[in-house]
């Protein structure tokens, strides 16, 4: 399925082979073809063998593999693309705020844009089992399940880029990822983790708002992992529909690897963003879980908060008001 309405579109395959893949690929540490159980029953005899007590592919079939399989069209790109590649020439500005209004279409190797940012990978958990047991449940099942997903991840791209001005990079399957920021002259790393936190809960309450207005009942949650760190935004590759958005960091690699790091849902800071981020942020994400966003704002004093809002319309409201003298 492909989803996207007013932004630029990404690709998900949906189904059991997809998301036993990905956590495969997500658990090792190493690099390598790992199969799961499945690929590997489906594999010819004697192609997996074992090796310090795991499975691993038989050099002698990927070798046989590598012969059987001639990719001539793309051989001949390749070298194509290398003859004609001229080294490409990186040039970086600081972007005018909020993140939100810049354009992958605008940017290239010599227009880029980079500063602290604060990266979230939002992902939900619990999907791999939610995707196979719509599977099992058939045709009707598997529909109510892709309405789900497109449904949550449009609502988790309004509120990073709506409601709080960040930067959708791209959907990696079921997981969005983004950068938000804040400092119009210089990097304000407190600032950008406060908003990625407030940008987390507020992806909660709509996550939950999703489901009560589809009457789902999945057993399904959120979890996000934020880190924060000076950050590049560009793309590569021929203009056009061959170009792709790349936003490639520290900040962004240890941002997924802390969200991978979460069991079940929940939020977590990458070891930078809980040394910058101020007391009331780190007092609230101690807990690891998400909250909803009137929860989080109002624990944080953000001005869109409700009980910051009471204040101002009512300033007797105040607990520290003095009260009136007789």
């Amino acid at each position: 399925m492909t989803t996207g309405r007013s932004h630029e579109k990404d690709t998900l395959f949906l189904g059991r082979p997809a998301n036993h893949a990905a956590k495969l690929a997500a658990a090792e540490d190493e690099a390598g073809i790992f199969l799961t159980e499945t690929a590997q029953q489906r594999a010819r005899p004697g192609a997996v063998r074992k090796s310090a007590g795991r499975p691993v592919l038989d050099e002698t079939y990927i070798r046989d593999a590598v012969r059987s399989f001639a990719f001539d069209s793309l051989e001949r790109r390749v070298d194509e693309v290398a003859q004609d590649a001229v080294e490409p020439i990186f040039r970086f500005k600081r972007p005018e705020l909020p993140l939100a209004s810049v354009k992958f279409a605008d940017l290239s190797p010599a227009n880029s844009v980079r500063m602290g940012m604060a990266s979230i990978f939002a992902d939900i958990d619990g999907f791999t089992d939610f995707v196979d047991q719509a599977i099992k449940g058939g045709a009707v099942e598997i529909s109510k399940a892709v309405r789900t997903v497109h449904v949550i991840r449009e609502e988790l791209n309004s509120v990073l880029n709506d409601d709080f001005d960040g930067k959708r990079v791209r959907f990696v399957g079921d997981c969005i990822q983004g950068s938000v920021a804040q400092g119009d002259r210089t990097d304000d790393g407190p600032g950008s983790v406060r908003q990625a936190v407030l940008c987390a809960n507020g992806m909660q309450s709509s996550f939950d708002l999703c489901l009560d207005a589809m009457a789902s009942d999945a057993a399904i949650g959120l979890a996000i992992g934020v880190e924060y760190g000076p950050t590049p935004m560009t793309r590569l590759g021929y203009r056009g529909h061959e170009s792709v958005r790349c936003v490639a960091s520290r900040a962004t690699i240890n941002a997924e690897r802390t969200q991978q790091s979460i069991e079940g849902s929940g939020i977590r800071l990458g070891a930078v963003a809980q040394q910058v981020a101020d007391a009331a942020v780190r007092r609230i994400i101690a807990t690891g879980r998400l909250m909803s966003f009137d929860t989080a704002s109002d624990l944080l004093g953000a001005p869109q908060s409700p009980a910051v809002q009471i204040m101002r319309s009512e300033p007797t409201a105040r607990s520290h008001t003095a009260r009136p003298k007789r």
